[in-house]
């Protein structure tokens, strides 16, 4: 039951509700825009990522991935699941001297708080004196945590025909 407020005109009290109805509408939409956190952008876990491949440590590399995740490698036969997983692999992959991550292209697809980039790139590193290129497709599939992009799968493949020595 609306209350008449007597210091007004029946007329102006129904606007006064009217208006303040809409008010609280147009407040019910906006608010979860406004409260929204930001996201930091998809392309720049992708670039900590490189740059953690090329100078970081292991355990740097294994934090950007999700405890659940999948990485399916190029240089690897089998899935890997697990964080021991991901260690093994990558302390392997830091090994090799001179490593170099150049992304040629991305494409990034974001729903909510999951995204993905697709796209291109080509390891470097020195063998035996000279250097090796394997230029790779990839995709990182990402869930927003604690306001960082985890990685839950990442898929690698090598680009046929494309390995050479520099």
């Amino acid at each position: 039951m609306i209350k008449q407020n007597f210091n007004m005109p029946v007329k102006h009290a129904a606007l006064h509700h009217i208006w303040q109805g809409v008010f609280l509408l147009a407040l019910c939409f906006v608010s979860p825009v406004l409260a929204a956190p930001q996201s930091p952008d998809v392309k720049s876990a992708l670039a900590e990522w490189t740059k953690a491949v090329e100078v970081g440590t292991v355990e740097e590399i294994v934090a950007m991935y999700d405890k659940d995740a999948v990485l399916l490698s190029a240089f690897a036969i089998d899935p890997i699941t697990t964080p021991d997983g991901l260690r093994g692999y990558f302390t392997k992959v830091i090994k090799e001297p001179n490593r170099k991550v150049d992304v040629t292209t991305q494409d990034v697809r974001q729903f909510g708080n999951v995204a993905s980039n697709t796209g291109l790139y080509v390891f470097h590193y020195d063998q035996e004196g000279e250097t090796l290129d394997f230029p790779a497709r990839f995709t990182f599939v990402y869930v927003l945590k604690d306001g960082k992009w985890k990685i839950i799968s990442h898929h690698s493949s090598h680009v046929p025909g494309t390995s050479k020595k520099q």
